[in-house]
């Protein structure tokens, strides 16, 4: 009888698809039901090597030889110790299941905590084959994560994807073509690349900036762990002092000009003889990456003029330069995921390298997948009771701040932006949407590359494509140029707890989720004036309100307090129109229902820098909160100073 033998434990790089505990269960009753246990032991460890597959093997030749527990017996001639077979099964014993710490495990298991985006088994297996567009994000960004917690090393691989594009960094390539290897760096993996390209898009970081110089000794170390690590044991290359040199001459140079605006032609650097030629070749580049014939216009636009005409000369001066310095901008960049080594190399000053690390993976699933990550949130959340009551609460806040304008001049009541996110999440297709992404493997270098080539082949609006910087900041809006208007969007983690909930009173959820859809309403108006509007409501609270907490010495962070403020003020008119829903209480806490809105607002700052100011000093200039708590006379949270309501005059105080 033939019987199959059981999978490879470790075909590739990466995590074994079964625990070793369990798989050398299943390796044990192989070799029983083969016959396979008779075998002398230099046989039976053969086989185990064999069915480890290619990197098992190479893990286990590299790893020193453990000794047995398993007493010695008498072997046949030639057949080896015999403990030969249970030597090697110690040996993988005790490297696979140290990984294993029972307590650290526990440890790690009890700070695990739920991504937004994420279900309770999010943290179990991801199917191989058709996955959702939530598993296919998941896992991209669980690969990422586990390269600090394994021993991984994607080095090798990323050599190769750079020699694809032409690079060779710590030398120079043999044959310089630095446009097309920026063209191709840019486009199939998405790395910095001096210069970015995209149709009708172009974004702010094409390059990394490392200032070699600011901590010399430091830093010496950090270039040459990347130097030994891609420069494959050659002694051969640039040297830190060359490479410190470059940044300072280059970098740092192009970083000073590169946030200075001007759009302009690509033909209007032909006026000048050495650009002209030098920008005939970016052309050339780009239709030989994109496969374009000479037929093809190409009307290329820079978004940054100085930039540009010092970058193209440069490379007219010295392409080698420029090729030496893409490299190791690509290589500064890909260190941050190449192996747990380099990883810690980058946050070398970093305490807790695993923080950053996963900030940095989480934004680089959001950047490539948009809002796939939160559709299992949503879609059990967002139901339609929560709809119908956020569409209130919001059209509520936009009647109020806007009640003074014609609906002509802002559409107050139009939501579809307001709700952007949030229902391209929640849409029945969205795994259909995903259709360009393949399902993600186990090596996320594989995974970054397929993901990368599937976001541009992916329209953005169709996928939500979120922008990762909104993870750096505590609003959960976002400001959304609209032809007509500039008006936001709620990030899809709005809907969630703390923000809000279905059941909580009226004041508890005006407190939270609605004082962040006011302070969106409030910032949208303060921009009526590019549309030829004035906002004289704001402009003159403002100018009360920043005058006020100047006198008081309070003015740290004065218009986001401002804003605030103003905020406070509107869902406090909304809670007084709301009537018996207005009065309701939480059971057993003895506040009122507009006590419990200030009371909640300020639940959601406890956890902020900064958040008792922020808390307590736009509502000790309210009458609406002095009035709520009965502040008495000259006591600290009722202010001498108060400004009259911003959009409105039933509030109105002290002018």
């Amino acid at each position: 009888m033939s019987l199959h033998q059981p999978p490879e434990f470790l075909p590739t790089p990466g995590k074994p698809a079964i625990p070793w505990t369990q798989w050398h269960r299943l390796f044990k009753n192989y070799l029983l039901a083969s016959g396979s246990d008779a075998h002398p032991p230099a046989r039976r460890k053969a086989l185990l090597l064999h069915c480890l597959g290619v990197e098992g093997q190479r893990l286990y030749y590299a790893l020193p030889e453990e000794k047995s527990s398993t007493p010695p017996t008498e072997g046949k001639e030639g057949s080896g110790t015999s403990d030969e077979y249970d030597a090697a099964v110690a040996t993988l014993d005790a490297y696979f299941t140290s990984k294993t710490n029972v307590v650290v495990e526990r440890h790690r298991f009890g700070q695990r905590t739920q991504l937004p985006g994420e279900t309770a088994t999010a943290h179990e297996n991801f199917p191989a084959e058709g996955q959702t567009a939530s598993q296919k994000a998941a896992r991209l960004f669980r690969t990422c994560e586990e390269i600090l917690l394994q021993d991984t090393d994607y080095t090798p691989r990323i050599r190769g994807y750079m020699r694809d594009a032409n690079l060779n960094w710590p030398l120079p390539s043999a044959s310089i073509d630095v446009f097309y290897s920026m063209v191709y760096v840019n486009q199939i993996f998405n790395w910095p690349s001096l210069l970015d390209f995209r149709v009708g898009f172009v974004r702010n970081n094409v390059f990394q900036l490392a200032g070699l110089r600011a901590n010399e000794e430091a830093h010496r170390r950090y270039f040459q762990t990347l130097f030994d690590s891609y420069g494959t044991g050659s002694e051969e290359g640039v040297t830190y002092e060359f490479t410190s040199d470059v940044e300072t001459e280059l970098l740092q140079k192009l970083a000073e000009i590169h946030e200075e605006p001007g759009v302009y032609l690509i033909d209007e650097f032909g006026r000048n003889v050495t650009l002209r030629n030098v920008t005939q070749r970016l052309l050339r580049a780009i239709r030989k990456f994109f496969n374009l014939s000479v037929e093809v216009e190409i009307p290329v636009v820079f978004t940054h003029k100085r930039y540009t005409s010092f970058l193209l000369a440069e490379v007219a001066y010295s392409e080698k330069y420029i090729e030496l310095l893409l490299g190791w901008v690509v290589v500064q960049h890909t260190s941050r995921f190449a192996n747990r080594q380099l990883i810690r190399n980058y946050y070398y000053d970093a305490e807790n390298p695993e923080q950053p690390h996963r900030a940095l993976c989480l934004e680089t699933t959001i950047r490539l997948t948009g809002v796939a990550l939160f559709a299992p949130m949503v879609q059990g959340i967002f139901t339609e009771q929560v709809r119908a009551d956020q569409t209130h609460i919001v059209t509520a806040v936009r009647r109020t701040v806007f009640q003074t304008l014609a609906r002509a001049t802002y559409p107050w009541g139009d939501l579809d932006a307001v709700f952007h996110y949030i229902d391209r999440t929640r849409a029945e297709d969205i795994d259909a949407r995903f259709s360009e992404y393949p399902d993600m493997e186990s090596s996320f270098v594989k995974n970054l590359l397929d993901a990368t080539r599937a976001r541009h082949r992916t329209e953005g609006d169709l996928i939500g494509d979120l922008d990762p910087e909104w993870l750096r900041q505590t609003d959960f809006f976002r400001p959304l140029m609209l032809s007509d208007r500039t008006d936001y969007t709620l990030m899809p983690a709005i809907i969630g707890s703390p923000m809000y909930h279905v059941t909580a009173p009226a004041a508890v959820r005006l407190g939270t989720f609605g004082v962040e859809v006011a302070r969106a309403t409030v910032s949208a108006y303060k921009q009526l004036h590019l549309r030829g509007h004035q906002p004289k409501a704001w402009d003159d609270f403002d100018s009360c309100f920043s005058h006020v907490i100047l006198n008081s010495g309070e003015n740290q962070d004065q218009e986001r307090r401002s804003v605030l403020a103003a905020a406070l003020d509107v869902v406090a008119t909304v809670l007084e129109q709301e009537g018996s829903r207005g009065a309701e209480r939480l059971h057993d806490v003895p506040l009122s229902g507009r006590q419990l809105l200030y009371v909640a607002h300020c639940f959601t700052l406890c956890g902020h820098s900064g958040g008792k100011g922020a808390c307590n000093v736009p509502l000790r200039h309210s009458e609406h909160f002095s009035r709520a708590f009965s502040c008495s006379q000259g006591s600290y949270m009722r202010s001498e100073d108060r400004c009259r309501a911003a959009f409105w005059g039933n509030l109105s105080a002290r002018p």
